[in-house]
């Protein structure tokens, strides 16, 4: 029964595994879209034209007015010349670098082109992080358009301002009636980057009825692509007015493009303001943060509604492709030389604590979390045991020896549950002959099979459920600590052992060595790397369940093992690809099982169990003898007789 309860227990762990492989985990549900909002975003100016599909979703890319490249606009305006070299902050790097990041603007559509972060480097670790970037169908970040007035998505604004820490655009629309200026500035030292809208009545009359839209930051890279179960989101933070908290809702990149395909209106926020949105990435983030002071000053939020917006899709994988927000200001008018100031924060950096605690008012922290596994909510164990790791490397200076003492301290929590299971496999092993007497004496009768079993457990208190209880309560702590190497920014790229062996980040698998033929179908199912940590995990997880399992005495029993090694190896392939930080906690606690079952003293059993076992056992070879026996007499009588 030891083997049955084991088998039952992993069959489990790799039915819920496969199912959370196959469909991707639902985003948090989505508050419905303010009708009066709705109404209000229809209602256009009367002298706007009538809106085509690529005005009323300017998230999506019209081939008539898309950059074509990153050097030649597609509309021009003659009489500003393009000018794409244009720098805030600068290219100086390190730690003690003067400005946290270097944008790289062009007057075209007066949009940030490239953004590049000073104190972080990418993924190969040669160059700093590229966070924000052009692509094959990707528009710059942050461009802007007027209902009625999309041009300037994608014509030359002047240039008034240029510096490391100011640059500023100017240009008219609506025919000239509008002066529209965008301001972006950079302090040094600065985490986010304030940008400043203007718009003035140049006109002799009133303006009525006049709302402007704006994207938000494109191209955020995904970093291991090959084993990543974290993509691109849009990312929406909601706070209601006098509330010191608010919700965070994401729409993952796969759902914005399905609903591109199926031109489905994208999800919209209008009832709550919008504290902060953008995009989100494993490790960074491109937000908009709104300052605004609901509670005091109702009128102080500027933005009307907030959106995901389509960008690109991927040709290999809707997961993988880039999504994008853009918010529609609200509805204002203009007396004749009037002007009306907006500001936004751009905040374009790691989704680091350190970091975004400097942005407490805007609860910019909120957009760490850790999703769940199926229906396990698993971000109480990831935060419990990020924030051990963070406390035990602030100790010992390495994270992998801070994930060896992680499992040492979770495994000593949980002896008393594994004496417990040590003692009931005991107890599971010693009534094993009796149970086997039981099934002989009823033969196909399972109810009375049952009654008498049941019964015997109650005698000896035999719980053939115990041995399970270890592995479901470890299964929250094993996946919230995946959870968290796979997402929490001080685990990227932290080597194992101080950087002296090959694991080189304990979030990724190990990667000792490309495998040296490349095949397709093993690429696709393994990735491009011999991950050598899983199988040792592999090797060691069989060992312990061949110490714990009682010895196969029938062939059911030798056939239920057969099929819990074939299990495993079947995991195997679908842990192949977790993060190697896990694997060592894995291999870690497999040891000191084993290191426990050697050294932890054998339970005692009643007497009158063990004789009664022993009796049993040795009850259970005359049968077979017998049966032997009568098969053989079987056959002499059916064999013809000579005459």
């Amino acid at each position: 029964m030891a083997d049955k309860r084991l088998f039952f227990t992993l069959y489990l762990i790799f039915t819920i595994w496969a199912v959370w492989m196959l469909f991707t985990v639902e985003p948090p549900k989505k508050k419905p879209a303010d009708p009066a909002a709705v109404e209000e975003k229809a209602d256009e100016t009367p002298d706007d034209p009538p809106k085509d599909s690529a005005t009323e979703n300017p998230g999506e890319i019209d081939p008539n007015n898309a950059v074509a490249d990153a050097g030649t606009p597609a509309v021009a305006s003659p009489e500003v010349e393009l000018r794409d070299g244009l720098t805030l902050g600068s290219n100086q790097t390190g730690a003690d670098a003067p400005y946290y990041l270097e944008a790289k603007l062009t007057n075209r559509g007066a949009a940030v082109r490239d953004l590049y972060l000073n104190r972080y480097v990418g993924e190969d670790r040669r160059d700093r992080m590229h966070l924000l970037s052009l692509n094959e169908s990707a528009e710059p970040s942050y461009l802007m358009e007027f209902a009625g007035d999309r041009s300037l998505r994608s014509k030359n604004w002047e240039v008034i301002e240029e510096s490391p820490e100011k640059i500023t655009f100017k240009t008219t629309a609506r025919k000239g009636t509008l002066g529209v200026t965008k301001q972006f500035l950079l302090d040094e030292g600065a985490k986010a980057t304030k940008l400043v809208v203007e718009v003035t009545n140049k006109s002799e009359k009133p303006v009525e009825n006049v709302h402007y839209r704006m994207t938000g930051g494109v191209g955020i890279p995904l970093e291991g692509k090959w084993y990543t179960r974290y993509y691109r989101n849009a990312s929406f933070f909601q706070r209601s007015a006098g509330s010191s908290s608010g919700t965070l809702t994401e729409e993952t990149a796969a759902e914005i493009v399905r609903k591109h395909d199926e031109e489905m209106t994208q999800v919209s926020f209008t009832q709550t303001p919008v504290q902060f949105f953008g995009v989100t990435s494993q490790y960074f983030a491109s937000l908009i943060l709104q300052p605004f002071d609901i509670a005091n000053k109702p009128d102080s939020n500027q933005i009307l509604e907030a959106s995901a917006a389509y960008v690109s899709q991927d040709p290999k994988s809707r997961e993988m492709s880039n999504a994008g927000v853009e918010w529609r200001s609200k509805t204002f008018s203009l007396a004749p030389g009037e002007t009306l100031r907006h500001e936004y924060l751009l905040y374009n950096g790691p989704k680091e604590e350190k970091v975004l605690d400097e942005f407490a008012e805007y609860h910019l922290r909120d957009v760490i979390h850790y999703p769940p596994f199926i229906f396990i909510p698993v971000s109480f164990f990831s935060q419990v045991l990020t924030g051990t790791l963070e406390f035990f490397y602030s100790i010992l200076g390495d994270y992998g020896l801070a994930i060896i003492l992680l499992t040492i301290v979770v495994r000593i929590c949980l002896f008393p549950l594994n004496w417990w299971q040590t003692h009931s496999m005991a107890n599971m092993q010693a009534v094993a002959p009796l149970m086997e007497k039981i099934r002989r004496e009823v033969g196909d009768d399972m109810q009375e099979y049952s009654r008498r079993t049941r019964e015997l457990y109650a005698k000896y208190k035999v719980n053939p459920y115990a041995g399970c209880l270890p592995a479901l309560i470890q299964l929250p702590i094993m996946v919230g600590l995946w959870q968290g190497l796979a997402t929490d920014f001080h685990l990227r790229q932290a080597p194992f052992l101080f950087g002296t062996t090959w694991i080189q980040d304990l979030s990724a698998p190990d990667m000792l060595a490309p495998w040296p033929i490349r095949i397709g179908f093993v690429e696709s199912l393994l990735g491009p790397y011999f991950n050598l940590l899983p199988i040792i995990s592999l090797v060691q997880l069989i060992l312990v369940m061949m110490m714990n399992m009682p010895k196969s005495t029938s062939p059911e029993a030798k056939l239920q093992k057969q099929v819990m090694i074939g299990m495993m190896i079947m995991m195997s392939f679908m842990f192949y690809k977790v993060p190697s930080g896990l694997c060592i906690y894995i291999i870690t606690g497999s040891l000191w099982g084993m290191l426990e079952r050697k050294l932890m003293p054998k339970p005692k059993l009643p007497e009158t169990l063990v004789e009664l076992s022993e009796q049993a056992k040795q009850s259970s070879q005359t049968p077979a003898k017998e049966e032997t026996w009568k098969k053989t007499l079987d056959s002499a009588k059916k064999k013809p007789t000579r005459s």
